[in-house]
């Protein structure tokens, strides 16, 4: 049972991991083609490999294998990368005169933050990472910052044409991430109603073993202070001993029998005796023999039974 549950978190699991890696993919082909945008169109060919560099850097997450370490791995690049976009996008926005549009994408990059890291076991690096993009938006729009070179590649209506692609881009992947988010947590909210649910049965089965426990620990004692009865009658020398042990024992002397019908009433008294452990020296005070006559009538019942020579009586009989 504890094994199925593991396999359904785990299936579950797969399907947020899955989630990310298509989300990942996303993001590359997004950057791959408005890389290639750049370079065939606006001829900017050094920002165009910038960008195709970023674009196999999400693709390059994507193959990584999300286990507890790798998700390190994964948050550190992914905000190593977030914060090299917020640097691309505070160039780019100063490069092209403020005129292109260039700043909607921080809107975008603040949305990609929640798909990828958690507000309330993350606080420190959502919060860095929030005052990053803020702070960048708050200087390029406040300050000339007149040390970056400025775009010699545009001219003319190619202005009013990279900022339409500039908004189509950035409010396309903002809507996608609000699409991917609303799908992680749509995944998150089932694996943790799966997992609560799975723990509620393994503790009610828990719950219920003990139970189960407390009862045989009760039939136990029950049949612990039973077989005391038998042994009780045994040694009082009552005629009820063999009928009393046959209820707790029913298919011993059945068992006896059938290997040898030949066997006495005195002889299965005694091998009774065994069978409660009794020791050849209880067995002769219980039987009012000598211990020499018990140890003789072993050795024939040994012979009827036939026990191998170098198998002890008493083994035998106790696992039979």
């Amino acid at each position: 049972m504890q094994n199925r549950i593991i396999n359904e978190e785990e299936s579950i699991h797969s399907l947020y991991i899955n989630l990310i890696n298509r989300y990942l993919y996303f993001l590359f082909c997004v950057f791959l083609v408005f890389s290639l945008f750049i370079g065939f169109f606006l001829k900017d060919i050094p920002i165009s490999l910038f960008l195709i560099f970023i674009s196999f850097s999400f693709l390059l997450i994507g193959k990584i294998k999300k286990s507890n370490y790798s998700k390190r791995v994964l948050h550190t690049l992914v905000g190593s990368i977030i914060v090299v976009l917020t640097f691309h996008i505070s160039f780019f926005h100063v490069y092209n005169y403020r005129n292109v549009g260039d700043e909607y994408f921080y809107f975008s990059l603040l949305s990609l933050i929640p798909f990828f890291f958690d507000y309330k076991t993350q606080k420190n690096i959502v919060y860095i990472l929030i005052l990053v993009i803020l702070f960048n938006f708050v200087v390029v729009e406040s300050f000339d910052l007149n040390f970056i070179p400025r775009n010699r590649f545009l001219a003319g209506n190619n202005y009013k044409v990279l900022k339409v692609i500039n908004i189509i881009f950035s409010v396309s992947t903002f809507f996608f991430h609000i699409g991917f988010i609303a799908d992680k947590d749509y995944k998150i909210k089932l694996l943790v109603k799966n997992v609560n649910s799975k723990r509620l049965q393994i503790a009610d089965l828990t719950a219920a073993n003990k139970e189960l426990n407390k009862k045989t620990v009760i039939i136990q004692d029950l049949v612990q202070n039973k077989v005391k009865e038998v042994i009780d009658l045994a040694e009082q020398k009552s005629p009820l001993f063999v009928e009393k042990f046959q209820l707790f024992f029913p298919d011993f002397i059945p068992a006896l029998l059938k290997i040898n019908p030949d066997l006495v009433s005195s002889e299965l008294q005694m091998c009774a005796l065994i069978k409660l452990e009794f020791r050849t020296k209880d067995i002769a005070v219980c039987t009012d023999s000598t211990v020499k006559s018990v140890e003789s009538r072993k050795y024939r019942v040994k012979k009827k039974l036939n026990i191998p020579s170098d198998v002890n009586i008493d083994c035998f009989l106790s696992q039979l």
